[in-house]
């Protein structure tokens, strides 16, 4: 059963989230869920914690996604539009359980 969601992002990603997260802890608390965003840094790929198993990890991070997967995570991968133009390619990621998820950028 999903307990946490945790959107594991990049500085970029993490100052648009940021400022308005509070309005996914809301909707998602109401399902019992906890939602918790962290900023990625290498060697910062982890749960903090909590069950993998019951955790949907969010990443716009190949490195986080690859590190997650391998540890058996389950991951929606954040493909937007800095991420494209600085030619890394999250579809370099591979291993099941990965969803891509191409988000705009407002």
């Amino acid at each position: 059963m999903l307990r946490y969601v945790l959107f594991l992002l990049s500085e970029y990603y993490y100052m648009i989230m940021e400022p308005r997260f509070h309005e996914v802890r809301d909707k998602v608390s109401s399902h019992q869920v906890e939602a918790v965003l962290r900023k990625f840094s290498p060697g910062s790929a982890d749960v903090g914690g909590a069950c993998l198993a019951e955790t949907l990890i969010i990443t716009d991070e190949p490195q986080a996604a690859r590190e997650m997967l391998a540890a058996g995570g389950y991951v929606v991968i954040l493909y937007h539009e800095k991420k494209q133009a600085s030619g890394i390619s999250l579809r370099q990621v591979r291993g099941g359980g990965c969803v891509y998820a191409g988000i705009p950028v407002l």
